[in-house]
């Protein structure tokens, strides 16, 4: 993993226990030494990023965002949208995650920017790919997918501009 991305943070936005246990150690065994921002709904996953919003320097900006599509308050959708519409986290990749995935979140992950759209739980492999693709994105090609067999976004055409 590239130095830069192992001085950020990942944010982590899961509702489940056990599925915030499963998938740290497989960060952890994707070889993640992060700190863990963790977010327990869609509304804390939105406060954890807002200092960032307001020029905090103080806060660290995640090198990646981890959220699950169904999360109480309010949806890894909705977060999803509102990160996209902060300037200041243009550059921020999301990975939206969900046990079982419907083709309409899928697209509309795929609308709104995400750059991968995994089914829980991804191999080790897939993650680690993933922080290495999180760690090049610049969020000025356009919110492009990442490139990884796992990514759901794949099967989605690209937009144009």
């Amino acid at each position: 993993m590239p130095p830069s991305l192992a001085l950020s943070p990942v944010l982590v936005g899961e509702d489940d226990a056990n599925d915030m246990f499963l998938f740290t150690r497989l960060l952890k065994a994707a070889g993640a030494v992060n700190a863990l921002h963790i977010a327990l709904d869609g509304r804390e996953a939105i406060r954890l990023l807002t200092p960032i919003v307001e020029k905090n320097r103080l806060v660290a900006k995640p090198a990646v965002a981890f959220v699950d599509v169904r999360m109480p308050h309010l949806s890894g959708l909705e977060v999803l949208a509102w990160i996209r519409q902060q300037r200041e986290l243009d550059d921020l990749a999301v990975a939206m995650m969900s046990a079982s995935p419907e083709r309409a979140e899928i697209d509309r992950a795929a609308t709104l920017g995400a750059q991968c759209f995994l089914t829980k739980f991804p191999r080790t492999l897939a993650i680690s790919r993933l922080l290495e693709s999180a760690a090049r994105f610049n969020g000025r090609d356009g919110h492009s997918h990442f490139d990884l067999p796992d990514n759901l976004l794949r099967q989605v055409p690209r937009r144009n501009g």
